[in-house]
């Protein structure tokens, strides 16, 4: 969701941005289908007695099956911890949001877009389109990750963000 916050940021007030790294994310809206989920996950999370299983599910689906036992476990601890309630919030936040890919063509600072190959909630096709849509903008592809590189695959983002930051206007 940072991202999609970023693109706003760089929709009303650009000339706060110096760089830009977007990371796993997509400029698009939900389709009709994907809001549909949305809603229905919203209910379920809402009415689910065991916080702890319903994360496991949700977390399966976003993280790479390399990630490892530990990496399940911090997700599962995090879901819980953060609560039903700010999961709905943040899917009503994602709901709400309006389509930002005319928002790319007037970014001019320097952008890093990173994905996880295996990212199924914002697949590859997402950061393509962010990269051909923001000029000069870099595509950088982590394998064996899915949607959360910080959180999976730190040791391979954190080179390719310590480039980007070396990086002047």
């Amino acid at each position: 969701m940072g991202g999609m916050v970023a693109l706003e940021i760089m929709r009303f007030a650009p000339e706060r941005v110096t760089k830009l790294a977007l990371i796993d994310t997509n400029a698009r809206p939900d389709t009709p289908e994907q809001s549909a989920q949305r809603r229905a996950a919203n209910a379920a999370i809402l009415e689910a007695e065991d916080l702890a299983a319903f994360a496991a599910q949700g977390i399966a689906h976003m993280i790479d099956a390399s990630s490892g036992e530990r990496v399940r476990r911090a997700m599962i601890e995090m879901a819980v911890r953060v609560g039903a309630a700010t999961y709905a919030r943040q899917n009503n936040a994602m709901l709400a949001r309006q389509d930002l890919r005319p928002v790319l063509p007037t970014i001019r600072v320097p952008t890093i877009v990173v994905v996880g190959e295996n990212d199924r909630l914002t697949p590859l096709a997402c950061s393509e389109e962010i990269r051909d849509g923001v000029a000069g903008a870099t595509l950088h592809v982590i394998p064996d990750c899915g949607h959360l590189p910080p959180i999976e695959r730190p040791n391979e983002l954190a080179p390719l963000l310590k480039e980007w930051l070396q990086i002047s206007r």
